[in-house]
């Protein structure tokens, strides 16, 4: 069906290998997500305020 869907065979993919991509991707970003503050923060950036940058999110207690 995923073949199908998503026509995987005419784009010289594979089920396999869009899954390790996709769980590649969330890695990445989650690294990111968790990363990038503490990297940022012995700048001093405040470090909970660029947790929430990073997700995309405002927090209204922040700011």
């Amino acid at each position: 069906m995923l073949e199908w869907l998503f026509r995987l065979k005419e784009n010289g993919t594979a089920v396999c290998t869009e899954v390790l991509a996709g769980l590649t991707t969330f890695l990445t970003m989650a690294c990111i997500i968790l990363v990038n503050p503490q990297i940022l923060g012995a700048t001093g950036i405040p470090v909970a305020r660029f947790v929430w940058l990073a997700a995309g999110q405002k927090n209204p207690q922040i700011g």
